[in-house]
């Protein structure tokens, strides 16, 4: 199982793609604060041979905070705190092996959101798949215990340490709603000591295991500008005087009529659904996943890819466009103006 982790966090850092800027998540750019509790598994020169043995289980809590700087990377400050137990049963002595303590350890912890990297942001999305990894220090108080048949607990050795310690692992984030989160997570610890249980022998560095179940409160972020107001061409536009002339009398002149012929819009206005950097799917793709029903159209401009549905001169039907696929879920939408085939402006709806 930990080599597993390994296998997915790493190459994931090592070839993961850039995200757009512009279209993320609802976590992004926001802080969260956040407890968590769980099972900590000892495993070192004093643990069985069992997958979960239960002189190995303690209990652990961590206090935290998380940052998500996009829809793919984030980084997550944790302090944890977790008891310590294992025992060793030696065959040619009657009796066991033992030892309990306490561990501390203060981390940083790298975190890569899997479900965004391998597919486009749907703003429905609850569910989110991550790995992390990360480096930190850790404290800790253990004391050795002999166990004789029919006699109690002789405690024969007590060590304070302290080591760096390697957290990796992978984990799940639900989102219950804007402002608050639940989590599991399981993290493959490991101290760069072998004094752990007290114990120095055939285990280089001793690990400890946690699994844990959370809960977190978004404490908000740096506020965006409403997309509707962001124009792709800004223009300043200033309030023009016009000083008042003197009343000019002019004699009345016999009416006319005058044939004013119908002007067409200036305008071909389209609905962009969506827009993803260095990121090429197809257009069938992008409507088969967004459920579409009008033919999606691609626009290509260096490795921006926007998609676009429709084209009307007429600025209503564009708008009720707009709002219908608002309705499937869509949020990032915007109507665009093109001009004589090019595209001009973003139209500014209320």
């Amino acid at each position: 199982m930990r080599l597993l982790l390994l296998f997915l966090i790493i190459p994931t850092f090592l070839f993961a793609q850039s995200p757009s800027k512009k279209y993320s998540s609802a976590m992004t750019g926001n802080w969260y604060i956040g407890v968590s509790f769980g099972p900590d598994f000892y495993y070192g020169d004093l643990s069985s041979s069992n997958f979960i043995p239960k002189k190995n289980i303690s209990f652990a809590g961590s206090l935290f905070t998380h940052h998500h700087f996009s829809e793919i990377f984030g980084l997550r400050i944790q302090l944890l705190a977790g008891g310590l137990n294992g025992s060793l049963v030696q065959d040619n002595v009657s009796s066991d092996k033992a030892f309990t303590g306490l561990f501390i350890d203060a981390t940083a912890n790298g975190t890569i959101n899997f479900s965004n990297l391998f597919s486009p942001n749907k703003p429905t999305r609850k569910l989110f798949v991550y790995g992390t990894a990360g480096l930190g220090y850790a404290v800790w108080f253990s004391k050795l215990l002999n166990v004789v048949y029919n006699v109690d607990s002789i405690q024969v050795n007590t060590f304070v340490n302290s080591s760096v310690v390697f957290p990796i692992g992978i984990g799940a984030i639900y989102n219950i709603n804007k402002k608050l989160q639940v989590h599991v997570e399981w993290t493959f610890r490991t101290f760069f000591s072998d004094k752990l249980d007290n114990t120095i022998g055939g285990y280089r560095f001793d690990v400890v295991d946690y699994l844990a179940f959370g809960v977190s409160l978004n404490l908000g972020g740096k506020k965006e500008k409403k997309r509707a107001n962001v124009l792709d061409y800004p223009y300043t536009v200033r309030p023009v005087v016009y000083a008042n002339p003197p009343p000019i009398r002019v004699e009345p002149r016999p009416a006319q009529v005058v044939a004013v012929p119908s002007q067409p819009d200036e305008y071909l206005y389209k609905v962009q659904i969506c827009a993803f950097n260095q990121h090429n799917y197809s257009a069938e793709w992008i409507r088969r996943h967004y459920r579409v029903k009008q033919p999606v159209t691609l626009e290509q401009e260096g490795a921006m890819s926007r998609y676009t549905v429709g084209g009307y001169t007429d600025m209503q039907q564009a708008r009720a466009l707009r709002d219908e696929m608002i309705k499937l879920g869509i949020t990032d939408v915007f109507v665009i103006a093109y001009k004589d085939g090019v595209r001009h402006h973003t139209v500014i709806i209320e």
